[in-house]
């Protein structure tokens, strides 16, 4: 699975996001785009107009979306 996070500076749900996914063992390349030019691009082409987005497998997830996380994951459902 290929999972790429797009983050900002000071972005609480991109800081919630990357601990959910170390927490669950799931491997991520992280962009920041405050560093990445290239990065805005992408999420702009993408349409996309809210951090964190999270790729998986090319899927796009906007906003740490818990249970969206959760299934496009394959992960158990939280109690």
């Amino acid at each position: 699975m290929d999972v790429t996070i797009f983050t900002g500076p000071g972005c609480v749900s991109c800081q919630r996001a990357k601990a959910f996914l170390r927490d669950h063992q799931i491997e991520f390349t992280e962009r920041d785009v405050a560093a990445d030019p290239a990065a805005v691009e992408e999420l702009v082409k993408r349409g996309c107009r809210r951090l964190p987005v999270i790729l998986i497998d090319g899927d796009v997830v906007q906003g740490f979306d818990l249970q969206d996380l959760v299934q496009r994951l394959r992960l158990p459902q939280p109690p």
